[in-house]
């Protein structure tokens, strides 16, 4: 389950907007338009229904940190809206993920390590590739400088392709 089927309206969250913690909220939603209604934070555009709360707060639920909205805890599910006859628990959502006690969107801490492990050791190879290239240019330049030297004192390589100074 990913965090755009867990927000719909009537859907009770927490998250912070503009850095302001809100505690209680609630999600009303229009197709990809959301709009978090709360007592703390006025936004420009109000939602149709506020459930009660002051002012609302329109965001895209793509990307809600676009604008402004972060750390979204999902506090209960709109009704109607849980999977089966299960309540969806508790849910974090952070950068789009969506934490819940059983994991993240169905993976494991084990699955996420062993990712985060293959980055690692993907950045250790390209590092020790890029270390071998710095180490070969810097040889290729220390070579060309001394044949420079050389070269301006009328040496050449047997090999050389320059011709001697006359």
């Amino acid at each position: 389950m990913n965090y755009k089927e867990l927000l719909h309206t009537g859907t009770v969250i927490s998250c912070r907007i503009e850095n302001e913690f809100i505690n209680h909220a609630v999600i009303y939603r229009e197709d990809d338009q959301i709009w978090i209604c709360q007592n703390k934070m006025c936004g420009a555009d109000n939602a149709k229904q506020n459930f009660g709360k002051k002012y609302s707060w329109q965001t895209n639920i793509i990307n809600p940190s676009d604008d402004n909205v972060t750390d979204i805890i999902i506090k209960s599910p709109a009704k109607g809206k849980s999977k089966g006859s299960s309540v969806v628990e508790v849910s974090y959502i952070i950068d789009g993920i969506v934490y819940t006690k059983n994991g993240v969107e169905g993976n494991t801490i084990k699955d996420i390590q062993s990712t985060i492990d293959q980055y690692d050791k993907d950045i250790k190879e390209k590092l020790t590739d890029l270390n071998c290239l710095r180490e070969a240019r810097a040889g290729a330049k220390k070579m060309l400088d001394n044949h420079a030297k050389f070269a301006a004192r009328g040496w050449m390589l047997k090999d050389s392709p320059l011709k001697k100074r006359a």
